[in-house]
């Protein structure tokens, strides 16, 4: 995917990230909406019915998940994160940047581990770290197989980094002029 310039590159109002388990989403998300004043769209509460209780064995319904992103894809400023992308060409056609983080996957299962440490230790927790540690080894290939497909359309608007770090440094350049 190319890093071509657009006249937008210095419009920050509507951004869609993605990237694998782990690989710094939601930090991104949360620390490009500080600097942009923009609410965050967690794709995993629109995905699971029960994300929010950290489950995620619910799954929404297509066309609510539909609906849902037609909603907030209206909205003059959103940063919308998450590993989904069959049911998001609207988000990305609305989006002014789309980031694909291309964290290493050893650092993206460090980070899962990570974030799952501070749960009380459970059955369910056991099952979802086991569960995102196998996604996480697939996702490279799902990306490469399916996803840089499904957004090539969009590829003037595609940004990739390595982590959030460089991301959110871009994007402050970006935001200072």
């Amino acid at each position: 995917m190319k890093n071509t310039k657009t006249k937008m590159d210095n419009v920050l109002e509507r951004i869609h990230i993605i990237g694998g388990p782990g690989s710094g989403k939601s930090e991104l998300a949360t620390r490009l909406s500080a600097l942009m004043a923009a609410p965050v769209v967690r794709l995993d509460e629109i995905a699971y019915n029960d994300a929010a209780l950290g489950a995620f064995s619910s799954t929404t319904d297509r066309d609510l998940r539909l609906r849902r992103v037609d909603e907030y894809s209206q909205q003059s400023r959103w940063i919308a994160e998450g590993v989904y992308f069959s049911w998001l060409g609207k988000s990305f056609r609305e989006a002014q940047h789309i980031i694909v983080l291309q964290t290493p996957v050893h650092i993206r299962a460090r980070n899962i581990q990570q974030r799952l440490k501070a749960l009380p230790d459970s059955a369910t927790k056991r099952a979802h770290l086991k569960h995102l540690l196998r996604k996480n080894d697939e996702y490279d290939e799902l990306f490469e197989s399916r996803i840089s497909g499904f957004l090539s359309p969009f590829e003037v608007k595609i940004r990739v980094f390595s982590g959030p770090g460089k991301a959110c440094k871009h994007f402050k350049r970006l935001l200072a002029g």
